[in-house]
């Protein structure tokens, strides 16, 4: 019990300490604040009408680790693998389009795909190595041509004036080369020339820690989020213009903690954001980090409060979101042994398609479609 004691009271002096030094804090105007309150005894799987299983077509090109970032436009399903540097295309059925796979040294290759987005015409692979953005037909792939990166930038989205919204989330333990614009959030032009910077931070302003992306999409608007506040962000894709929505959470990170060391905020059970919240509707589904464990939450409009999964069964389990269309969210299973699992506890079985294009370690898309 004395043990027990002294370590609570050695992790408590570590995060008084960490906290000390003043901060200010940042003034950010809220249009929409969500009270972080947890409605018992209701599930998202009782907001789920129905599910389709799309099966991505597996071939030795297409394989790929992991889903970072996934886009549909154009009639098509747009999906980058950061790890392998390649974005894998398919149809709105799975079938294989094309491949963006061109890791390299020459004409049209890049060194790392660090993020990409799509626009009507074409694919924009960021790689900041060699601080270019290279340019590849949407509908083909094929290489068109290499424009200059200004910055160094985590991530892209693309805005319908032919605009482009670039994100640089700043951590504490990452060091840039070259001194850039201090901003989050850089608005720039089809050539990808600085029209403006947004939200503006200090050199003791750094998040503790950093995400795999900094964008999510929904219909016309583009999700962003870091640590500078508790909440996200809403660009319009039409003219870039943006309000921010709040997530007042009962144990949220102190001010003067924001910036701190992540082990000591988690170890003091703060409450933050852990991934970009994805919108699917009027849903948010989101990420909320505690004592060092994830959970995943849902925003139900209707009853404006915060909903998450029951342990009692999988019947319309709501696997990780990693995007939306059409009124869907989307999710992505990736084994067989998941599917069993789920299916052993009341997830409904696919048709047998499915369930053989699973056994021969192919992925598939769940298009999750909401109440």
């Amino acid at each position: 019990m004395q043990r027990q004691r002294f370590v609570f009271v050695m992790i408590f002096v570590s995060v008084l300490f960490s906290c000390s030094t003043e901060r200010k804090e940042h003034s950010v105007e809220m249009s929409q604040r969500l009270e972080f309150n947890i409605l018992d005894n209701e599930y998202i799987s009782s907001r789920v009408q129905h599910i389709d299983f799309v099966p991505l077509e597996l071939t030795e090109s297409s394989m790929f680790h992991d889903i970072d970032k996934i886009i549909f436009r154009n009639g098509l399903i747009y999906i980058g693998d950061f790890l392998m540097n390649k974005v894998v295309v398919y149809d709105m059925y799975g079938k294989l389009v094309f491949v963006v796979d061109r890791r390299g040294a020459g004409p049209g290759e890049y060194q790392e795909l660090k993020s990409f987005t799509v626009d009507d015409e074409n694919i924009y692979i960021l790689d900041n190595f060699r601080h270019g953005v290279y340019v590849y037909d949407c509908h083909t792939g094929d290489y068109k041509e290499t424009r200059r990166l200004p910055v160094v930038a985590s991530d892209v989205e693309a805005l319908n004036n032919g605009d482009f919204l670039l994100a640089f989330v700043p951590t504490i333990h990452a060091r840039l080369k070259h001194a850039q614009p201090q901003y989050r959030i850089f608005v720039v032009g089809k050539d990808f020339s600085i029209k403006n910077g947004l939200f503006e931070y200090s050199d003791d302003e750094k998040d503790p820690v950093g995400k795999r992306t900094y964008f999510t999409t929904c219909g016309d608007s583009i999700v962003f989020s870091s640590f500078y506040f508790d909440g996200y962000t809403i660009f319009s894709r039409g003219d870039g213009s943006y309000r921010h929505v709040a997530i007042d959470f009962k144990d949220k990170v102190p001010e003067d903690c924001r910036y701190g060391d992540i082990e000591l905020i988690r170890e003091a059970g703060y409450q933050y954001i852990s991934q970009v919240p994805v919108l699917c509707g009027g849903y948010v589904s989101v990420w909320v980090s505690s004592a060092g464990s994830m959970m995943s939450y849902f925003y139900d409009p209707n009853v404006q409060r915060f909903i998450t999964h029951t342990r009692s069964s999988a019947e319309n389990f709501v696997l990780p979101p990693i995007g939306s269309y059409d009124g869907r969210y989307v999710s992505l299973l990736s084994s067989y042994d998941q599917y069993q699992n789920l299916v052993g506890r009341g997830f409904a079985r696919a048709d047998e398609e499915v369930e053989h294009h699973l056994e021969t370690e192919g992925y598939v898309l769940l298009f999750y479609t909401m109440k």
